[in-house]
């Protein structure tokens, strides 16, 4: 549901943060080299109005804010394969990651997503937060995972939702079967599907990440 998803965004106040998804919708970015993920990003974009689509070109990324007495870096994904050698920041990423990103952001906490996957962590003199999301999950639990900052911390939290409803929406969809088959089984089992190679999760789900 493109079109009320993002009509929905626009009457909220907030400060949004473009994503690579965004970028792939906007035509920024070349879109997956998988067809059927191709034909699903174009009929996405298809579904949006223009003005919609002016919405989510004004997102920015990244940004910086001040909250609570806080200055917050917020971006999607900063990071460069050639650079690190993984685009996505996860809570066992090397020290050496983190004390690189130190040095280049000002900011005492910074705040990202691109991994999907929710935590806090103190590393190399600065706070990382990723308060998750809902979109692919991926270390077995289908819940809604998002972070509220309080007293100048942030509470990571997370909401049950009707996991079955979204999945079966999904069957609504004019794209290939197979492809709705494997994101309904990530929705429904929490974990992406086997064709998508990002990483071996069972670390961090042994550790107890969300």
């Amino acid at each position: 549901m493109p079109e009320r998803t993002v009509a929905l965004l626009q009457t909220l106040r907030g400060v949004f943060i473009m994503g690579n998804h965004d970028r792939e919708v906007l035509q920024i970015d070349p879109g997956p080299a998988d067809p059927a993920e191709q034909n699903w990003t174009n009929w996405t974009r298809g579904q949006l109005s223009e003005r919609s689509l002016s919405f989510l070109a004004s997102f920015r990324n990244p940004m910086v804010v001040e909250r609570q007495g806080l200055r917050l870096r917020l971006v999607h994904g900063d990071l460069s394969r050639e650079r690190y050698g993984d685009t996505r920041l996860w809570p066992d990423s090397p020290e050496s990651t983190y004390a690189d990103l130190a040095r280049r952001y000002a900011q005492t906490h910074i705040l990202f997503g691109h991994s999907h996957v929710q935590y806090s962590a103190e590393r190399a003199g600065r706070r990382f937060v990723n308060p998750g999301g809902l979109g692919q999950p991926r270390l077995g639990q289908t819940v809604a995972c998002y972070a509220v900052l309080e007293g100048g911390r942030f509470d990571l939290r997370a909401v049950r939702y009707n996991v079955a409803r979204t999945a079966a929406a999904m069957d609504e969809l004019p794209l290939p079967r197979e492809l709705i088959e494997d994101w309904k089984q990530c929705y429904l089992a929490g974990t992406l599907p086997k064709r998508y190679r990002v990483r071996d999760f069972t670390a961090l789900m042994v550790t107890g990440y969300r």
